[in-house]
Order: structure tokens, then sequence, then C-alpha cells
């Protein structure tokens, strides 16, 4: 019997329609202890400091937030059809992936 995924929250970031589901997120919070909450993917999503789409997965989007000195969290979406998108996983790392930069935060 194959599990429904049931959707936590929707996001919108400069027209990309984002979707939570219960089942990605859980699987953020046992992989990352500690590092994944809720409010970190909505404002990460919602106030990005850099959008990268990844160049290992095609498909995929990974929003940045600075978070201390070379500390960033990172939001993994998969873009599954023109305008919309999945939240696969987050984390915390120390260095931004190589890839198209589709959107990058003005400095102040």
């Amino acid at each position: 019997m194959t599990k429904i995924k049931k959707l936590i929250e929707e996001y919108e970031f400069n027209g990309l329609r984002i979707k939570l589901y219960d089942e990605d997120f859980e699987h953020a919070l046992s992989a990352h202890p500690g590092e994944v909450t809720l409010d970190a993917i909505r404002n990460c999503i919602r106030q990005p400091d850099l959008v990268i789409r990844s160049v290992q997965g095609k498909n995929a989007c990974l929003f940045y937030e600075m978070k201390i000195q070379d500390e960033y969290f990172v939001v993994v979406v998969h873009v599954t059809e023109s305008g919309t998108g999945e939240v696969k996983t987050a984390y915390k790392t120390t260095y931004i992936k190589n890839g198209t930069v589709l959107f990058k935060k003005k400095e102040k």
C-alpha cells in the first residue's frame, strides 16, 4: 500500500510554487537532527541569500541562507514541472555547491 504524502506548507519564490510534504520534512529532521526546523525551511525559501541550479541534479535548486561566518542553511528543492517544486531535504553546510546562480540577494 502506497503512503499518501500530506502537504505541510506551500511557498512561492519568484513565480516558483514550492511544496513541503510530511515525508520529506521527516526525512530532513531524521537525517540532520538539530539542524532543521519548519521555521528555518520557511525563512530560507521565502528570503534566500542565494539560489543555485545544481549541476549534479539538473532539476535541483539549492536555496541558501547565510547563518554565521561560512555557515549556510540550505534547502534542496526538486523542480518537478514548470513553475512547481518540492522540498526534498534541508541541512547546514559550510560551502556552496557549484551551479548556475538563479538569484542573489543584493548586499546592503
